[in-house]
């Protein structure tokens, strides 16, 4: 298996990163259904590239769906848990986690919606407004269409 590349960016200089960029397009206020519902969303963008970073996926961590994040990883990756010969997304999702709880300590969307965390965490607040970031439900991801005047950054 090819050795795993992560790319953060960091500004040595005052020009814009493809991040940068990128993220006033992508974080937009949007109507997403979810099991037939309409809901307005603003999705999160990672800044941490993984791979190449030419491919966009949607990552809805399951306790706070419809919300979601948006992580540009490898172009050779393939985001089905049933291929064969070649790399998978589900080979780095742990990766991907850490980027996003390293970036986002706390649910960006927790206090603005009231979102609650249903079981036990870390700080044992139970039942209780605990807005750290935990994918121990798991996620649920998918391919994120490249935004109008962007065209693979």
């Amino acid at each position: 298996m090819p050795k795993k590349q992560t790319i953060t960016e960091t500004r040595t200089t005052s020009a814009a990163t493809p991040t940068d960029i990128l993220r006033p397009l992508i974080e937009k206020r949007r109507k997403v259904y979810h099991w037939g519902q309409p809901h307005m969303v603003t999705p999160r963008l990672v800044t941490t590239v993984f791979g190449d970073g030419k491919q966009l996926i949607g990552l809805a961590p399951m306790m706070y769906r419809p919300h979601y994040f948006v992580v540009r990883i490898d172009s050779s990756w393939n985001i089905s848990n049933y291929a064969h010969d070649c790399e998978l997304l589900i080979d780095h999702m742990d990766e991907i986690y850490d980027a996003i709880e390293d970036e986002f300590y706390e649910w960006p969307w927790a206090r603005k919606y009231g979102l609650r965390c249903g079981r036990a965490c870390e700080d044992n607040h139970y039942g209780d407004n605990c807005a750290r970031v935990c994918f121990g439900d798991g996620s649920c991801w998918w391919i994120e269409e490249w935004p109008d005047g962007s065209s693979s950054i």
